[in-house]
């Protein structure tokens, strides 16, 4: 089954289903459930083919923790002090006071993820925010910023006016979140003084941003580097291609049929069970192919340590365990 293309998959799906042609509230179901589908399928593994392709660097500021990361980050792989020379430790919550690292300045190994923001950089000094577009058209949204204002919580709705700038009155020290009122025809450019905040996209309502921690407090200007695995994109437009390599496409096609169960309710048991069997099989292909080596000479991807072997109490190269 070769499958490259959203209406490939929904073509298929609605043929499975008994439904070819429909242009109905079927149709506009079942793309939801093919952007479920994908999500779930793609979503917290490492796959080779969502790796991006050149590394990312941040430059920490002196008493500043908190830094975004690319907004297409789904899960990051490494992060590099390169001004060290060192690779960086995620550090889960629960080690954090053992390190007795808080505030020092001699140990910067450690981070742990952080918040998440609608903004790329949050402003330096409590400012006014301004926005502005790339397009003359841009008169009718309104974005809505929402953030601390001399430690209170306040929104402040600011009207686009095009290519002009339009600044609001309150100063924020930071933004917690931004709600813009309708798409814009051009790029629209969030600001705090002359700093860029956040440029949203034509056609997008806005971004978000992971964030990392790092657990001391930097001193100085450091550069770091990480690269990432990328969150599989959202597909809306009929030859937006799926992310599910071929010849394993028909693995979405699987698994909206059974997104679906749901929605058609008629559906014979029969039906499900052929389903199943061939999302089981479709996986299987698939993890074989993407997450196991295959040149030759290739390293294993999981290693299992043993320090004896089994059922024997002997270690391995025959040393004797008491």
């Amino acid at each position: 089954m070769i499958v490259n293309t959203l209406k490939d998959v929904r073509d298929q799906v609605l043929s499975a289903l008994d439904e070819a042609g429909n242009t109905g509230n079927l149709k506009t179901n079942i793309n939801y459930a093919i952007n479920s589908a994908q999500q779930a399928r793609l979503s917290g593994r490492k796959w080779p083919f969502l790796r991006w392709s050149s590394p990312q660097t941040i430059n920490t500021v002196a008493s500043t923790r908190l830094y975004a990361l690319h907004p297409e980050l789904g899960m990051l792989e490494y992060l590099y002090n390169v001004t060290r020379k060192a690779y960086m430790v995620e550090v889960p919550e629960r080690n954090i006071e053992n390190l007795g690292v808080w505030n020092r300045d001699y140990d910067h190994r450690y981070f742990r993820l952080g918040e998440i923001w609608q903004v790329n950089a949050q402003p330096s000094a409590a400012s006014a925010i301004s926005v502005v577009s790339t397009s003359a058209s841009d008169t009718t949204q309104t974005l809505t910023v929402r953030g601390d204002v001399s430690g209170n919580l306040m929104n402040e709705t600011i009207t686009l006016t095009g290519t002009s700038t339009a600044t609001g009155s309150r100063s924020f020290s930071k933004i917690l979140g931004l709600t813009l009122s309708a798409v814009g025809a051009g790029d629209i450019s969030v600001k705090a003084g002359a700093a860029t905040l956040v440029t949203i996209p034509i056609g997008e309502l806005g971004r978000a941003y992971k964030t990392i921690e790092l657990i001391t407090l930097p001193t100085a200007a450091e550069e770091l580097e990480y690269m990432f695995y990328r969150q599989p994109r959202v597909l809306s437009a009929d030859n937006d291609m799926i992310e599910i390599p071929n010849p394993h496409g028909g693995l979405l096609v699987w698994d909206t049929l059974l997104l679906m169960a749901g929605y058609v309710t008629d559906l014979s048991k029969a039906s499900l069970e052929v389903w199943r069997n061939m999302q089981q099989r479709a996986e299987s292909a698939f993890e074989q192919e993407w997450l196991n080596p295959q040149t030759r000479g290739a390293q294993p991807r999981y290693v299992r340590n043993l320090d004896t072997l089994p059922s024997t109490g002997v270690a391995w190269f025959g040393t004797a365990v008491g």
